[in-house]
């Protein structure tokens, strides 16, 4: 299949989706990348084909340099294919020279090969120079997708080998007859080839730019979401700040007013972790990871949770939870841990209360922190959806749409996942899956930036909102 290269296919895009001929050094780069070194296979076949044929053309003519001749196209085209992959981007004028002479050598020994086989004029030396011509023709229509230097030089090596097979082919023709018929269907095969050529081109830069519009359309879209969510947020923050603000001057009473100035900070306090969401979302947060005990991590936020969540929610620790280690930013697991739990909740609540269960399981390096509720779960197409940004099943005010996008982040950032699944037997099942720690490693290292995922959400701190006031928008 084809190997994702830095500046590859992603490379350059816009020059790719433009029309006419490609000049610019990234956009030839990013051509040759996707012609001659990204697809494995077709690299393999073509070194092999050639190989091959050298040894079958010294089968039939007895000389030694056909062996040469193949073994000397899979030297050159490795090297080929070498500069190509080092190529830095963007690539220097030198390098992209040496590229494209080493491309014209090739194509020259190729297509040299096939006129010299065709002036043999046996019938096994004319299958072989049109079926040489057929294959640097099918490469070429393949394995190009812009009008670039690699396409320029290929096709030219393309028109070559006809022009080639047919001068041989008609000076060994028996009358002028046969001149014009070879003449006719060679000419028919050049330009149905050139046309062909175009269209494909055509084509595939057609999509690229309906693709590349459709991504825009996405970020677009995300955008938006991410905007409307936030102002919805801090709208209803605001409003509740300063409702019991403007409530404080309404009221004598110390005691009343201290409810007043709580209230208020509390809001403070969910506006700042609303902030710091939106920089775990954005990649700007930081991690500060040590050596825990899964068992002690759980057990913590198990003490926190069971006196957050009400009498009709049952919370359960699987007895014998393996006793790991991780090396992770043990704040933000617990962090981690509570959302998740928060999300069951408000799932088995829908369903007038249920239980919640955390586990955990071990397989090879890997630990799966689970937490499963009886919950009503969540519909194929949704667990689908859930990573967008803000994507929430829950009413409006109920989350900030970040909560299992912060979970995800952490455990990416981590070394590990978060993976979303119904359970048989109805609810959810939310895993946190993370490397086991070794203890033989240092993991000592710089801490890194917490990159979020986009999954479902988390269930936020309950809202207060002031007396005698709309609390929300």
């Amino acid at each position: 299949g084809r190997r994702a290269r830095p500046g590859g296919r992603a490379a350059s895009h816009a020059g790719m989706t433009r029309t006419g001929l490609q000049l610019d050094r990234d956009t030839i780069l990013a051509a040759y990348r996707f012609a001659e070194a990204t697809n494995v296979g077709d690299i393999v076949m073509r070194s092999v084909l050639i190989f091959l044929s050298g040894i079958g053309l010294f089968a039939i003519s007895g000389e030694v340099g056909m062996i040469f001749w193949g073994t000397a196209f899979v030297a050159g085209h490795a090297l080929f294919v070498r500069l190509i992959e080092t190529a830095p981007t963007p690539a220097s004028r030198l390098r992209l020279t040496l590229i494209s002479l080493l491309n014209v050598t090739l194509v020259l020994w190729v297509v040299g090969m096939i006129v010299r086989v065709a002036t043999w004029a046996e019938p096994v030396a004319v299958l072989l120079a049109c079926s040489g011509t057929a294959g640097l023709a099918l490469h070429t229509l393949v394995n190009h997708r812009v009008w670039s230097v690699p396409a320029l030089i290929d096709t030219s090596g393309v028109l070559a080998a006809k022009l080639g097979v047919t001068i041989a082919l008609s000076y060994h023709a028996d009358g002028w007859d046969e001149v014009l018929a070879v003449l006719l269907v060679a000419s028919g095969l050049l330009v149905y080839f050139v046309q062909g050529l175009r269209d494909i081109i055509g084509t595939r830069t057609r999509l690229d730019a309906r693709r590349a519009a459709e991504v825009q359309a996405e970020k677009l879209e995300a955008i938006g979401q991410l905007s409307a969510g936030v102002a919805h947020d801090f709208n209803n923050i605001l409003t509740v700040i300063r409702g019991n603000l403007d409530l404080i001057s309404e009221v004598e009473t110390p005691a009343t007013q201290h409810e007043f100035l709580s209230e208020s900070r509390h809001a403070a306090d969910r506006a700042a972790h609303l902030v710091r969401q939106l920089l775990a979302f954005s990649r700007k947060s930081h991690i500060h990871p040590e050596v825990v005990a899964l068992p002690d991590v759980v057990g913590g936020a198990a003490e926190l949770l069971a006196r957050a969540l009400p009498a009709t929610v049952t919370l359960t620790v699987r007895p014998g939870l393996p006793d790991v280690r991780l090396f992770v930013d043990a704040k933000l697991l617990q962090t981690a841990l509570l959302n998740a739990v928060f999300n069951a909740r408000d799932a088995v609540l829908e369903t007038g209360g249920g239980t919640i269960e955390i586990g955990a399981s071990v397989t090879g390096g890997e630990v799966a922190l689970l937490i499963e509720d009886t919950g009503p779960g969540l519909p194929a197409d949704l667990l689908g959806r859930v990573s967008q940004p803000f994507f929430t099943t829950k009413p409006v005010g109920a989350g900030s749409g970040l909560g299992l996008s912060m979970i995800e982040g952490f455990a990416e950032q981590s070394g590990g996942r978060l993976e979303l699944g119904n359970r048989k037997s109805g609810g959810l099942r939310v895993a946190i899956v993370l490397p086991v720690h070794d203890g033989d490693r240092d993991p000592a290292g710089p801490a890194a930036p917490v990159a979020a995922g986009d999954k479902e959400q988390e269930s936020d701190p309950p809202q207060v909102a002031p007396r005698r006031r709309s609390s929300a928008t």
